[in-house]
């Protein structure tokens, strides 16, 4: 891991790249790979048994009280880019 980067960053971006690399073709795994060891700062094997992990199962808190699946807050993620993107899009052909 470079040294400016949290665990938490490292984290989220090895999650990332697993879950990028799992549904890649093989040349693209090759440059997730690539990307893994220059981002993260492993040696290419170490990369390569990072993103052959299977996700953890931890429960994320929201807030107080508030905690859900891993799997669930992903997908709130990728709802809110997309819907992000829907709106921007909107408000540009309004201008």
């Amino acid at each position: 891991m470079h040294s400016d980067m949290s665990k938490k960053t490292k984290d989220e971006v090895l999650r990332r790249l697993r879950w990028r690399h799992a549904t890649a073709g093989k040349e693209h795994k090759v440059k997730l790979l690539n990307q893994a060891v220059e981002l993260l700062g492993y040696h290419r094997k170490a990369a390569i048994r990072a993103l052959h992990q299977p996700q953890s199962k931890k429960a994320v808190s929201l807030s107080p009280g508030v905690t859900v699946g891993v799997e669930c807050y992903a997908f709130n993620l990728q709802l809110l880019a997309a819907l992000f993107e829907f709106c921007s899009a909107i408000a540009s052909a309004d201008s």
